[in-house]
């Protein structure tokens, strides 16, 4: 497979074929920039420098109305230390939802093809990946567990306090905390660089490498996220689309953030690396998912596509 940059004055094509906004739809999402009619070599530059500015300003805004709460957030490591902490930090990333938006908006992009290649949120895929990664990701939770107690492992409970608060904020915020990384490494830079890279590849291992180094984890639980980053951005290449990747990553942290709170696991890596038992168990999920979840949404697409034929 060949990679071939794309010529600032060479009519957006693919497969040889001139893009237009009828055929959107059926371009792959890192392309979709190429489709608007305000396509222009710059614009990539400009989308990606004007949502991390947006994006600043509304962190600061953010940051600053924190202060004037005088909440305790804004001490170093408070993201678990205080449902405020935690509520800070999750919104920090759902800040890039309306950043990328709004980006797109002012430089007249379709916001909605930020989302997927339809211009729209796809909720039944969204709904059918939360649940389908709660499950999985649950079960493998209390499969690390089971091999963990038969090895000899002490289960005790470490209940956080305000057990409770932490999960109501769990709850109104980890969906814009998830939803804003995928915006951001998902959506954003895969479609900056593929406005002028056909290849998937490139776009998405740069988005993937960024998303891995960037949480800071011991060696292994970061090739354990790149992998799994990986299998995200396929799934969103072939679904043409984040919100299958918006669905498995909060279903992935729900899962984390939950356990963590009740002293049954160490989510972020602070007590030390993850298990060769739980790099293989990890692995292996993720790529299933990457098997899978193309062949579930080609089944959904077909389903929907059959009832549309019936109805009209």
């Amino acid at each position: 497979m060949t990679t071939t940059l794309i010529s600032p004055e060479a009519p957006a094509t693919v497969n040889n074929t001139t893009i237009t906004d009828k055929t959107a739809a059926a371009v792959p999402f890192h392309r979709i920039n190429t489709v608007s009619e305000n396509h222009r070599w710059w614009k990539p530059i400009a989308l990606v420098a004007l949502s991390v500015g947006i994006y600043a300003a509304m962190v600061a805004l953010l940051t600053y109305g924190t202060y004037l709460l005088s909440l305790d957030a804004l001490r170093p490591g408070s993201m678990h230390a205080s449902p405020q902490g935690l509520a800070y930090n999750l919104l920090v990333w759902g800040c890039a939802i309306p950043a990328v938006l709004l980006a797109r908006r002012i430089l007249r992009f379709n916001p909605g093809q930020a989302i997927s290649t339809t211009g729209r949120f796809r909720t039944r895929l969204f709904l059918v990946s939360l649940g389908l990664g709660t499950l999985l990701y649950a079960s493998i939770f209390l499969t690390e567990l089971l091999i963990d107690l038969v090895q000899g492992y002490q289960l005790e409970l470490n209940i956080v306090s305000n057990l409770g608060w932490f999960m109501l904020v769990c709850i109104a915020f980890l969906p814009l905390q998830c939803a804003g990384e995928e915006f951001a490494f998902r959506s954003l830079i895969p479609q900056a660089l593929g406005s002028w890279i056909k290849n998937p590849v490139i776009p998405f291992f740069v988005t993937t490498a960024l998303f891995a180094i960037g949480h800071g984890y011991p060696s292994l639980a970061t090739v354990v996220l790149f992998i799994q980053a990986a299998a995200f951005a396929y799934i969103v290449w072939r679904t043409n689309g984040i919100e299958w990747s918006i669905g498995l990553h909060l279903a992935n942290n729900l899962i984390a953030f939950t356990t963590g709170y009740l002293g049954l696991s160490d989510g972020d890596f602070s007590e030390g690396d993850i298990t060769w038992i739980g790099f293989a168990i990890h692995v292996g999920t993720s790529i299933f998912f990457a098997l899978v979840i193309p062949a579930i949404h080609k089944r959904i697409e077909s389903t929907q596509t059959q009832t549309l034929a019936v109805e009209n």
